[in-house]
């Protein structure tokens, strides 16, 4: 008597039979990342109707309409800037606080701090248009770390309807040379 195995059968039996172990391959070469070797996100300076404010914007500044030149503030705003080849030596803000919201806070104290460091403060004891200067020492910034500014004031205008906090309206910001 001969056992005879359909074809299929054997052929089944014939490729689970065959042991072949995995090559061994060595790892892929390994590279550090580099920063500066990838495109910058953000610049040294921003305006708020810049088609990519989101990209600087961490948080406290409020959604507004496309291409609008200012957009409103809460009480903390904070932004971030890569530098990039400029040597800063001063940190610009030009800013507006409304007569509406003025003669409800009163004087507003602001302070700016970069990368977590107090760097200045000033009081704004009159409503409108303002530009704020501040120096700063290019030696503490480098070119590819990102720097992130906190602007804070000590007044806001609180909505009533929504609980909206309005701190002043911000139009550009960033460092200069």
């Amino acid at each position: 008597m001969s056992l005879r195995l359909p074809p299929l059968a054997l052929l089944t039996l014939l490729i689970c039979s065959c042991g072949t172990r995995p090559e061994w391959y060595s790892l892929p070469v390994q590279y550090a990342f580099n920063p500066s070797a990838e495109p910058r996100v953000v610049g040294s300076i921003v305006s708020m109707d810049d088609t990519f404010i989101e990209n600087y914007v961490l948080s406290g500044v409020l959604p507004g309409d496309r291409g609008s030149s200012w957009r409103w503030a809460n009480e903390k705003v904070e932004l971030r800037f890569q530098l990039g080849d400029i040597k800063p030596v001063r940190f610009l803000l030009e800013f507006v606080i409304p007569h509406s919201t003025f003669d409800i806070t009163g004087p507003v104290n602001m302070s700016l701090a970069l990368n977590g460091q107090p760097a200045a403060t000033m009081t704004v004891d009159k409503p409108g248009q303002k530009r704020w200067i501040v120096p700063v020492d290019p030696a503490q910034f480098d070119a590819i770390t990102p720097v992130v500014a906190l602007i804070t004031v000590d007044k806001f205008y609180q909505s009533e309807h929504d609980g909206t906090k309005l701190g002043f309206m911000l139009q550009r910001a960033g460092f200069e040379q």
